[in-house]
């Protein structure tokens, strides 16, 4: 079947060009009477239209045309106009292949794309025309998707914001190297947040030792209410991915990705091994081999909690005749949404602190397990090697939160060191 009407088609430029007026009609009448120009260029068929129904005139512009694009195909431009969507899609398959970017990385980009895609005005967008105004308009959507998310944030993070339009610019300077933009868009991370916004502190907080308590035995509660065997499992799952969040202070993603050939049930004896810089842990600890993990391969350890954690965790894949093999958490991406239900339920998801609103979520864990080794009085240095950050980070972070009880006992800890060493010299002497 044509795509032309009888009668209204011609070729130009030695038959390369095909000059026609389409058959296409709506309710008995054709939707357009202008001539139209196609082509092929670049391993694929191109159109446009000449926006003029006079033949002389139609033949002009589409010669120009033709013209032009055969410029841009000589002198290696990109003649092919690329949408957003066509773009994102077309980012997320070549970080396959991205050896300058992190497996962790890689997967926060995808994720980022994933959401900002819901935006469906924004995909359609031409990727060379996009200004900062359309980007403005992304963030309004954007912020009103958040505000309406039901978790009850009346307020949006400057951070969530600032990662969109990280992960927007990224995908704009890919564009722009591969020749689907002509210029480069400057400014999408420095114009389009308020001053307010991009210094806002993070609005997310930690758990005390009293409020994990009380959340796990909240989630105890709902596992034994569960009203079927499904959701039960479900609630299991969350449970123990909680214990051992809070018992290793893995990154989500490192946790999230980790094998159960990632990981070694250890016992020591405490006696033969006093003093050791992990000797306020017990037991039994975990090894683990985390390589999921932003900073590269490395080796961690956790908690005698997060040890029986997952030896609870293999049990119930037992009683449900899952084999304890393979991905932990049966490859599922995330806690989020039941972690949400078990905080609210908890009355821990949102904290009040003056005229802030603080939140919990999958890193308050971290957050938690960091500051818990701190006030227990463990180098921070010892903490920064076993969950592959720096000291900086920790020093910058949680040291400035430490409890006073804990500084002080610090501070007469290197103070009787500094006794016993003095009396030590004294006896060599």
């Amino acid at each position: 079947m044509s795509w032309y009407r009888t009668g209204f088609y011609f070729t130009s430029k030695e038959g390369r060009l095909h000059i026609y007026k389409k058959k296409a009609k709506y309710k008995g009448k054709y939707k357009s009477n202008n001539w139209y120009g196609r082509t092929f260029i670049q391993d694929k068929q191109v159109e446009k239209s000449s926006g003029t129904e006079a033949k002389s005139t139609a033949k002009k512009i589409l010669d120009t045309w033709y013209d032009e694009l055969q410029f841009k195909n000589k002198h290696k431009m990109n003649v092919h106009v690329k949408t957003m969507d066509e773009c994102f899609k077309e980012f997320v398959n070549q970080l396959t292949g991205d050896n300058s970017k992190s497996q962790s990385t890689k997967r926060t980009l995808a994720q980022r794309i994933d959401i900002i895609r819901g935006n469906k005005d924004f995909l359609k967008l031409n990727v060379n025309q996009v200004s900062l105004d359309d980007i403005n308009k992304h963030i309004s959507w954007y912020t009103n998707k958040l505000k309406k998310s039901g978790r009850g944030l009346d307020k949006v993070r400057g951070a969530t914001l600032l990662g969109s339009l990280n992960t927007i610019s990224n995908v704009m300077n890919w564009a722009h190297r591969q020749g689907y933009r002509s210029n480069k868009l400057e400014g999408i991370t420095t114009k389009t947040l308020s001053k307010k916004l991009k210094h806002q502190k993070t609005s997310r907080t930690q758990f005390t030792m009293d409020e994990y308590k009380h959340m796990m035995n909240v989630s105890t509660n709902r596992i034994k209410q569960s009203t079927n065997q499904r959701l039960k499992f479900e609630r299991q799952k969350l449970h123990y991915f909680c214990i051992v969040m809070m018992g290793t202070g893995l990154r989500v993603d490192e946790c999230m990705g980790m094998d159960w050939e990632d990981v070694k049930f250890e016992s020591r004896d405490r006696e033969k091994r006093r003093g050791d810089y992990y000797s306020d842990i017990e037991n039994n600890y975990l090894r683990m081999r985390v390589v999921n993990s932003k900073t590269g391969e490395r080796e961690g350890y956790g908690m005698g909690s997060a040890y029986f954690g997952l030896q609870r965790l293999m049990k119930v894949y037992k009683d449900n005749n899952i084999k304890i093999t393979g991905n932990i958490w049966l490859g599922q991406k995330s806690f989020r949404e039941g972690l949400n239900s078990l905080l609210e339920e908890s009355g821990l998801k949102i904290e009040k602190s003056g005229d802030r609103e603080l939140t919990r979520d999958s890193k308050s864990f971290r957050h938690s397990f960091i500051q818990v080794l701190l006030d227990k009085g463990v180098n921070s240095t010892i903490i920064a090697k076993m969950l592959g950050t720096s000291t900086t980070m920790i020093d910058k972070n949680y040291t400035a939160n430490m409890k006073v009880d804990s500084l002080i006992e610090q501070i007469n800890k290197i103070e009787r060191q500094s006794k016993i060493a003095k009396g030590n010299l004294r006896l060599v002497k």
